[in-house]
Order: structure tokens, then C-alpha cells, then sequence
């Protein structure tokens, strides 16, 4: 492996009649969690102009990376793209997002993580001006990277006014039969 870098390979994919070799990119960015991620250039860039735009290690184009930073919140929290929508809101911060939606917390859980961590669910109304009553929002946390998401949940059923009840509403299950053992 070391003398394939030394070459100038950065990684190399074997198929039963094909080898595809990638040179080592002359840009590569990273957060502290080793994830691809710049929210000054490309992320990663090669000497040919191939460029790609990460967050936190989630892709993006171009022209949406570009516009992260001139986002307003309620564009951000209406992204479907959940992954994107979570990546911006760490890069933006999530109090930010929050603070610029005056959303409305109807509910809160403190629990812990599997390996103790503590860990907070917040149940959050906003008004996004797109419908006849407003969004709601459930935050949870992914056990396992500890990233905290926003998850879009139907406010017209009455259990998603609990983080079990919204959290078991993304699971198509209710409340009470929402009993997760190891959450991963």
C-alpha cells in the first residue's frame, strides 16, 4: 500500500476485467471527525480541475455549497435531502437555525446514548408559511456519530406532539409500540 502512494495512488478499485486507479488529490479537507468536509473551497480537488464540495462529509454541487452561507432558515429546515439539511445546520449551528425560525418547543426528552452520553429530543413547531397549520420537527440524535438531525413530522397526528411519539411516527409505528432496545 505505502508504495502505491509513493506512486501517487490514492486508491485503486479491482472488478473481475477492470482495475480503476485514482492519483492522490492535491487538496484534501477534513473536520475533526476525519469526514471530507471545507466550507472554504472543494474538499477534495485533483490536478486535472476535478473538484468535489462536501460538508461534514456529505456531498453537495456546486452551486448549492456556494449558497450555504446566504441560506435562510426556513430554506435550510425545508430541505428534503436530510443528510444536506443536517450538514448545513452543523455548519450554520443549529441554535442559529432555531433562534432565526423562532420555532416553538412543545416537547423535551433528556435520555442517554447507549454509552452514556447524554442525549436531548426536542419536539419544535415552526411556522413556515406553507400550509394551514405549522411544521413540525422532531431532533434526534444518531447514536452511533452522535449527529443531531431535524425530521419533518406530521403535526395533524396527535402523538408527534411527544419525541417518542414523533420519533415512533418516522418509524411508522405508534408510541407505544416503540420500545428500541439498542439504538444504533
Amino acid at each position: 500500500y505505502i508504495s502505491y502512494l509513493k506512486k501517487g495512488v490514492f486508491a485503486v478499485s479491482y472488478f473481475e476485467k477492470l482495475v480503476v486507479v485514482c492519483r492522490t488529490p492535491t487538496t484534501i479537507h477534513r473536520d475533526e471527525n476525519n469526514r471530507l468536509h471545507s466550507s472554504q473551497e472543494a474538499a477534495i480537488k485533483w490536478a486535472d480541475g476535478t473538484k468535489y464540495y462536501f460538508l461534514h462529509g456529505v456531498a453537495f454541487d456546486e452551486k448549492l455549497w456556494r449558497r450555504v452561507g446566504e441560506m435562510k432558515a426556513n430554506e435550510i429546515i425545508s430541505m428534503e435531502n436530510v443528510a444536506q439539511r443536517t450538514a448545513i445546520m452543523e455548519t450554520v449551528g443549529y441554535a442559529n437555525v432555531i433562534a432565526a425560525l423562532k420555532a416553538k418547543r412543545i416537547d423535551m426528552l433528556k435520555t442517554f446514548t447507549n454509552d452514556g452520553e447524554p442525549v436531548l429530543y426536542e419536539v419544535m413547531d415552526v411556522d413556515l408559511k406553507d400550509g394551514d397549520m405549522p411544521a413540525r420537527f422532531v431532533k434526534v440524535v444518531c447514536h452511533s456519530t452522535k449527529r443531531e438531525s431535524f425530521l419533518r413530522v406530521d403535526p395533524r397526528e396527535k402523538h408527534t406532539a411527544t419525541c417518542m411519539g414523533a420519533i415512533a411516527w418516522t418509524f411508522d409505528v405508534n408510541e407505544k409500540d416503540y420500545k428500541p432496545v439498542i439504538e444504533t
